[in-house]
């Protein structure tokens, strides 16, 4: 596994589980270095002429959406009726005569920006290692998403050209690739500091033989996002004084922004807190609220008060 592991999350999701296959799927994850975003490559199209699309992965989007111009060969690309239960079971969905359209926000950008497109349906070639075998290529996979336009993908690394879903929705494409080929319904991410990691689906495990070293904290699963409990902040080892109820769940499980996003309440007493500790090293008048916001960006490799958040079983500094 390339690079220094920096973030590892095993997500699962479990119904009434039978007799599924213990198989696992995979992609590889790649980091863009200038922009810190994690995308994977899924090929899409026929078998005859696969077009590899790249895909910013994101566990807030519930449909996987990209600019569908990618997708070299359309032969296999269908769209999705607006009567059929498909359509009617996607989050968000809308019709334009008899397509169905989807609407979501897009996961950058300050703006509120909704995604319009339509949905379709067309097959997704993943690999395996099903019976211990070597990486290998598995049988394509129909599986449903949208089509977005071009300025949808603003703010987005050069290299992307849509959106992998992995909310703990009906429709993200783990849920769909995991109850196509009939195994567990459960991934994990590996993300790397330096270029690459994995997402797997099915079995949970890292694969290969080395041990990496895991902390675990409990997951919270509320209004399709993957939330997790602060126990408490403190700055230049002072505690915030908050609302207990505000820290139940208080951080959000992100890979577009991340690592994690706090609620906004939390955010405002952390900025708060670390302005006023601020002050002791710089001169307040240059302590504006855009310096504060771009002083959290840990990329400034200057002088600032220590922070820590307490998470149920780890510490993020």
């Amino acid at each position: 596994m390339g690079g220094v592991t920096h973030l590892i999350v095993f997500l699962s999701m479990f119904s009434a589980i039978t007799l599924m296959s213990e198989a696992q799927y995979l992609l590889a994850v790649t980091k863009d270095e200038p922009s810190r975003q994690y995308y994977t490559t899924v090929y899409i199209g026929s078998a005859a002429m696969t077009s590899p699309v790249n895909l910013l992965i994101d566990p807030g989007t519930n449909l996987t959406w990209l600019n569908c111009r990618k997708i070299k060969s359309l032969s296999t690309l269908g769209l999705v009726t607006c009567k059929s239960s498909t359509c009617k079971s996607i989050p968000g969905n809308g019709c334009d005569r008899n397509t169905c359209l989807y609407r979501q926000l897009r996961p950058l950008g300050k703006n509120t920006v909704v995604t319009t497109g339509r949905v379709v349906q067309d097959n997704a070639t993943i690999f395996t290692t099903e019976g211990g075998q070597p990486v290998h290529i598995a049988p394509s996979r129909r599986f449903t998403f949208s089509c977005a336009v071009d300025k949808y993908l603003q703010g987005m690394a050069p290299p992307i050209a849509g959106v992998l879903a992995l909310s703990p929705g009906e429709f993200p494409f783990w849920r769909q690739m995991t109850s196509a080929f009939n195994v567990i319904p459960k991934f994990s991410l590996c993300l790397p500091s330096s270029r690459y990691g994995y997402f797997f689906m099915g079995t949970p495990s890292l694969g290969g033989k080395k041990t990496v070293p895991m902390t675990s904290t409990t997951l919270k699963i509320d209004s399709g996002k993957y939330l997790i409990s602060v126990r408490s902040i403190y700055v230049d080892g002072v505690p915030l004084t908050l609302d207990p109820s505000l820290l139940e769940g208080g951080a959000q499980l992100s890979t577009v922004v991340p690592f994690t996003v706090l609620q906004t309440d939390i955010y405002n007493a952390l900025a708060q807190s670390f302005t006023l500790r601020a002050t002791v090293l710089y001169d307040k008048t240059i302590l504006s609220n855009e310096l504060i916001n771009l002083i959290f960006d840990i990329r400034f490799q200057i002088l600032l008060p220590s922070g820590f958040l307490i998470f149920r079983g780890c510490i993020f500094s």
